[in-house]
């Protein structure tokens, strides 16, 4: 699967399942909302790597989707704490177009810009078998 294709498969199930969600997508327009919850998502490409020798080989990429989930600042913490519950039950150890999906891990990041900001972190890979010649 080439990056483009790789990209598009993460980003469509995101879109299918939290269509509903204001959402940033990496270089697309977006103006964030003044007073609602908000979601910046981003693939950060990992390392590939060659996992199997002979004929056929296989190669891995892997990376992480970091969900950034932004709150007004100074309301709380728990509707931002049920998106990450909410996004990480829908990747946690899936497999979804050629995809695996890994833990998501869940941080707090702050108050930045007016929004307190949590960040979710779900580590992906997939793998391409390019035949031997």
């Amino acid at each position: 699967m080439n990056y483009e294709a790789l990209e598009n498969a993460i980003r469509s199930k995101y879109k299918a399942a939290f269509s509903s969600v204001q959402t940033a997508h990496d270089n697309a327009p977006f103006d964030p909302p003044d007073d609602a919850i908000w979601v910046r998502f981003t693939i950060l490409q990992g390392n590939g790597q060659q996992t199997t020798l002979g004929r056929d080989r296989t190669f891995r990429t892997s990376g992480i989707i970091r969900v950034s989930i932004f709150d007004p600042a100074k309301k709380g913490t728990k509707e931002s704490a049920e998106l990450a519950d909410q996004i990480a039950d829908e990747y946690r150890s899936s497999s979804v177009g050629g995809v695996v999906y890994q833990t998501p891990v869940f941080r707090r990041i702050g108050i930045s810009g007016g929004y307190y900001q949590s960040n979710l972190d779900i580590p992906f890979f997939s793998d391409r078998v390019v035949a031997g010649v």
